[in-house]
C-alpha cells in the first residue's frame, strides 16, 4: 500500500467527520459575511461627541465579524493536513516493527487497540489527558502512519493546536532510533 492510499483510506474512514467540518466552515463563513454585509450597508456611526467607552464598543462590533470568517477558513485550512501520512523504510519482521511502535509512542498511555484487515488503530491519551487515534499500516518495507486528534465521542476536532504534528515528530524520531 501507498501513502496516499493509506491516505485515501483514512479519508473514507472519517467521510462523516469531514462532511460534518464542512459544513460547520461553510455555515461560519456565511454567517460572517452576512453579518459584515449587514453592519456595511446599515452602517455603525461613530459621533465625536459621545464617550469614550461607546467608541470603542461600536469599533469592537465591527470586528466581531471576521471571526467566524477567519474560523471557518481555518477549519477548511486544517481539513485536507488532517491525514498526511508518516512513512518510514525498514527491513525488520512485521513482528519486530509492531513491538518498537509501541515502544516508540512518547509518553502516552494506551487506551485500547483495533485492527482490521488494512491497519492497526491505537488509542492514546498524552499527559494533558488529550487522547489521539493513530492509525499504523505495517508491510515488509515500511511503516506508515498517521495521527488524529480524537475526544471522548469518537470525533476529532479540527483544532489541536499542533498536538497531533508534534506526536508523530517525536514517534518518528523514537522510530528512527530502533530502525
Amino acid at each position: 500500500m501507498t501513502e496516499s492510499e493509506f491516505e485515501q483510506i483514512l479519508k473514507d474512514s472519517y467521510k462523516f467527520k469531514n462532511r460534518l467540518n464542512s459544513i460547520t466552515a461553510i455555515v461560519l463563513l456565511v454567517g460572517g459575511i452576512t453579518f459584515l454585509l449587514y453592519l456595511i450597508a446599515n452602517g455603525v456611526s461613530i459621533d465625536s461627541t459621545i464617550r469614550h467607552e461607546i467608541i470603542i464598543g461600536k469599533l469592537g462590533i465591527l470586528i466581531l465579524p471576521f471571526l467566524p470568517i477567519i474560523d471557518g477558513i481555518l477549519i477548511l485550512h486544517f481539513l485536507p493536513k488532517q491525514y498526511k501520512v508518516s512513512k518510514l523504510l525498514s527491513t525488520k519482521p512485521l513482528n519486530q516493527k509492531e513491538e518498537s511502535f509501541y515502544e516508540s509512542l512518547p509518553n502516552l498511555k494506551v487506551l485500547g487497540a483495533e485492527s482490521n484487515d488494512k491497519y492497526h488503530t491505537i488509542y492514546c491519551r498524552n499527559k494533558l489527558y488529550s487522547r489521539f487515534a493513530i492509525h499504523l499500516y505495517l508491510d515488509n518495507e515500511k511503516y506508515l502512519f498517521n495521527v488524529l486528534s480524537h475526544d471522548h465521542g469518537g470525533r476529532g476536532g479540527v483544532y489541536d493546536f499542533g498536538m497531533s504534528k508534534r506526536i508523530s515528530k517525536k514517534i518518528m524520531a523514537s522510530l528512527q532510533q530502533r530502525v
